[in-house]
């Protein structure tokens, strides 16, 4: 397995689980199941999918933390099925040495421990389910096996839970899910299908399970239990992971291939984020698992064969490649999602810099509707590069006038020039100045002698980057009568109109900042045959047609493009940039998404970066495009 192929972190382990009864009593539904019993538990941590662009089941390793075991949990459910399973109690696992990684590319490590499980009396199916590295999501499993789950981000706010799976599984929260500290990634069980996808079998939320089937296991001795595994359970880390590295050591700016040197290394961090997760991952109502885009195939579950089920006569388990989230369907108007990152250039020391495979970021999965696949509900990676504007290693501040790229300039006055010309030769100030003269008097403002006569401020917005009018007075001069005064509402439209027609952009020590938008299906364009939901914006109805329900009303949309944006656990995201074509935004706050219902398939009239996500195993998927 290649560690430096990963993008999108998959992590699936299997734990096999045997138990039995002190007098155990075989046969159909555990009947008289009772007394102390062992589970024997098998913990596999198999690679995660890397897919070459959107395709799924492209296996590879990750870094070796993301399979570190700190901790880990079984916890017993029993029912008629598996979402009316009643939690039973939890039993913490005591985990040995992990066996070799085979390099089969799906499992990476094994354990093989037992539990011992304490008077579990069901004439129901027993089912289980595992939680590794599960101490900053569950505070504690007492010693009678019941569960306290936190309720807050912060703070020790907790809450016993008692209930259903189906209860546990709509379960959220905003607690991290990585812990940088200990490297821990939390990890529970896998939602898998016994359907293959692609364009082997059809898939439904029917053959899609997560719990694993433990019914008549109990064994009376642990070596019995360690000796006959009966279940397998496929883990996965409940978050996403994404990388990404820079390419360029120039900018090829405007039509005049205006050549700019890169001062230093990129840097970067993820923006727009979901502060809040299922603690399980979450399939919804599934409907989505056997839609299809054309001849590609049904992309909701892989073809790779990830492992068996327990229940005779066995059938071959695959991954699934989709779920929903908390904030899953459409906002209200004006409601957005809170973003997890607060933008600022700390943030950019804390997350380091975006050179050869950086070291990754992780946040919680974010998933939508096609009717929400737009840039406020999209997870992004936002790029910070410093320019040097003469190419010589040392970094810059420039400005543009109105994105007008072949001229640079490298003072303020320069650009400014244009809006005091602007201003100079508005009617109103002239009207004004003409009303205030004295008798006799002839004045001619122009830039050379307005500074007698007008103080005109310039200020940058520190938020968006651009340099502004914020101020328009007139000055005591002996050439007026009486001195010009404005009302406030005369200056502000003043100000806004000129603001309106002059938009300076100051790029503060030559950084520009950019972003790119993570694909999950989608591929490098609809020609590229490993793009799962391919959109050809020239067979639409307009060019600029987006890759929404607005295009196709009802299930088209859904069939062929639900999923081609998002970020799911256990999927990693690598993002190379090959080069940038255009200036980026000259602050982050001109990048805001909150309100921008712009779909994220629109098709751009320029392009600023090129770039390729390649998602790695983890499930790899990667994507090129153009800014």
């Amino acid at each position: 397995m290649k560690l430096e192929k990963f993008l999108l972190a998959t992590l699936a382990a299997g734990m096999f689980a045997a138990c039995s009864s002190d007098e155990p009593t075989p046969g159909p539904g555990n009947e008289a199941m009772q007394g102390d019993g062992y589970v024997a538990v098998t913990i596999n941590l198999p690679t995660t999918p890397a897919s070459s662009r959107a395709a799924n089941d492209d296996f590879n390793d990750g870094d070796a933390k993301e399979y570190q075991v700190n901790s880990g949990a079984l916890l017993l459910f029993a029912g008629a099925d598996e979402q009316s399973a009643v939690f039973k109690a939890a039993y913490p696992l005591s985990l040995p040495t992990p066996e070799p990684d085979v390099d089969n590319d799906n499992i990476t490590t094994s354990y093989l421990t037992a539990v011992k499980v304490a008077k579990v009396e069901t004439s129901e199916n027993l089912y289980g389910l595992v939680m590794l590295n599960y101490t900053g999501v569950i505070q504690t499993i007492a010693a009678d096996g019941s569960l306290n789950i936190y309720t807050e981000a912060t703070g020790n706010d907790t809450e016993a839970f008692a209930g259903t799976f189906a209860q546990l599984v709509a379960k959220t929260s905003k607690r991290a899910f990585y812990n940088s500290a200990k490297d821990d990634f939390f990890m529970t069980n896998a939602p898998l299908s016994t359907v293959a996808g692609g364009t082997v079998g059809t898939p439904s939320i029917d053959n899609v399970t997560t719990l694993v089937s433990l019914t008549n296991s109990l064994k009376s001795t642990e070596e019995e239990a360690k000796a006959a595994p009966a279940g397998s359970f496929f883990v996965e880390r409940a978050v996403a992971k994404a990388t990404l590295s820079n390419e360029a050591t120039e900018a090829v700016i405007g039509a005049d291939k205006k050549k700019l040197g890169i001062v230093g290394q990129a840097s970067w961090l993820l923006d727009n984020t979901e502060p809040t997760s299922f603690i399980v991952r979450n399939m919804g109502d599934g409907s989505y698992m056997g839609f299809a885009n054309g001849n590609r195939g049904r992309r909701f579950a892989g073809t790779t064969v990830m492992g068996t089920t327990s229940i005779q006569p066995a059938e071959n388990l695959f991954r699934t490649y989709w779920c929903i989230d908390p904030h899953y369907t459409v906002l209200a108007e004006g409601e957005t999602l809170t973003t997890a990152t607060e933008f600022d250039d700390n943030d950019f020391i804390a997350a380091g810099t975006a050179t050869e495979k950086s070291a990754p970021l992780y946040c919680h999965e974010n998933t939508f509707t096609t009717a929400a696949q737009d840039k406020r509900h999209t997870t992004r990676a936002i790029i910070k590069v410093a320019y040097s504007l003469n190419n010589d290693g040392q970094a810059q501040t420039f400005y543009t006038v109105n994105g007008v790229e072949e001229e640079l300039y490298s003072t303020a006055a320069e650009a400014e020039s244009y809006s005091l010309a602007f201003i100079l030769n508005n009617d109103g100030i002239k009207a004004a100045i003409k009303g205030a003269l004295a008798e006799g008097s002839s004045v001619a403002i122009d830039e050379s002698n307005y500074a007698d006569y007008l103080t005109i401020t310039f200020a940058r917005d520190e938020n968006d980057g651009y340099r502004k009018v914020t101020a328009i007075k007139f000055k005591s001069n002996a050439a007026f009568e009486t001195t010009p005064e404005w009302t406030a509402e005369q200056e502000a439209a003043l100000i806004e109109l000129t603001n309106g027609y002059y938009r300076i952009a100051e790029y503060t020590d030559g950084e520009n900042f950019y972003d790119i938008r993570f694909k999950h299906f989608a591929g490098a364009d609809y020609t590229d045959l490993n793009d799962l939901a391919p959109w050809n914006p020239a067979s639409l109805t307009s060019p600029n047609t987006p890759s929404t329900a607005e295009a196709y009303p009802g299930a088209d949309a859904d069939n062929n493009w639900l999923g081609r944006y998002g970020m799911v656990r256990n999927n990693w995201y690598d993002v190379t940039i090959s080069g940038f074509k255009h200036l980026g935004k000259p602050a982050p706050g001109s990048l805001d998404v909150s309100k921008d219902k712009t779909p994220d398939d629109e098709k751009e009239t320029e392009q600023w970066i090129a770039f390729k996500v390649n998602i790695l195993s983890w499930a790899l998927r990667t994507q090129k495009h153009e800014f």
